[in-house]
């Protein structure tokens, strides 16, 4: 199959080798373990053949209690990053371009590819166009209207105006859910759930953070909207035709018919014996 596309996308060998040792810093940890169950819950939603997880390595660790047999771990350096011994199949891909055919995927889990890539709109539309139809699609995402965004965009300004690399990739804007709904719902997706996740701020310190633990339920029950990150799950819709039948009526005849001359003068004869009678 032969995929066109009108945007060059760049993936710098950095920016996902970022995102891994990112992965493995103590805020990275503590987010990611808050996701965890969150997607496998709704993953235990999902069933068919055949289920892509599309992000860094570490994120596969939650397709290991999916139902699905077919597992597939999808990320654009995993030919140079070492392999677990799993069930799960490791491929090297870019997101926007997938190696895959049409209609053969029955979930996906976008795990924080949308806000690290060039062109988020050429995922989703990969991501539609290899789904069957009624599939899952669960997206992880970073809120910007957070501590993380406020900090994600603090490192943004730092990196730019001085010779500063930031733990994280800082280049690309982060996602809103408002925007990815909308966005889902030009490519025919029905939104079903929404979990925020991770209320409190991103400090990288792990002792610290399990001092403050209590800001989870307190975010949770007064400002869910301001979590550090959200997963979210839309289903692929698929309008059907149904023929109908036509039904087949036969029109009343606008003329009556025509009276044969034996019925007229039979008629006439009898018309005239009651006048003879009076």
């Amino acid at each position: 199959m032969t995929f066109k596309s009108n945007h060059t996308f760049n993936y710098p060998s950095h920016t996902w080798r970022q995102i891994e040792k990112w992965y493995q810093s103590e805020i990275g940890q503590e987010i990611f373990q808050s996701e965890v169950p969150v997607v496998e819950e709704l993953l235990d939603q999902c069933f068919g053949y055949n289920l892509v997880l599309m992000g860094a390595k570490v994120n596969a660790r939650v397709l290991d209690k999916s139902r699905i047999k077919q597992k597939c771990c999808i990320n654009p350096l995993a030919d140079q990053l070492s392999q677990p011994v799993s069930s799960i199949l490791y491929v090297s891909s870019l997101f926007e371009m997938l190696s895959l055919k049409s209609g053969s995927i029955d979930a996906i889990v976008l795990f924080h590819c949308l806000e690290f890539s060039p062109d988020p709109h050429a995922i989703l539309r990969e991501a539609e166009r290899v789904l069957v139809a009624e599939g899952k699609l669960i997206i992880a995402g970073f809120n910007p209207f957070s501590l993380f965004g406020l900090w994600r965009y603090s490192l943004r300004i730092k990196a730019k105006y001085q010779n500063y690399v930031p733990i994280i990739p800082s280049k690309t804007p982060l996602i809103s859910t408002a925007k990815i709904q909308d966005w889902l719902s030009l490519l025919g997706f029905s939104y079903q759930d929404k979990e925020s996740i991770f209320f409190r701020p991103p400090i990288n310190n792990h002792s610290l953070l399990l001092k403050i633990q209590f800001m989870e339920k307190t975010g949770k029950r007064f400002w869910p909207f301001l979590s550090s990150a959200y997963v979210m799950m839309a289903v692929k819709r698929v309008s059907t035709l149904t023929p109908i039948k036509n039904k087949w009526r036969l029109k009343k005849k606008l003329v009556g018919e025509v009276v044969s001359e034996t019925s007229v003068t039979n008629l006439n004869s009898i018309s005239n014996k009651d006048n003879n009678e009076r």
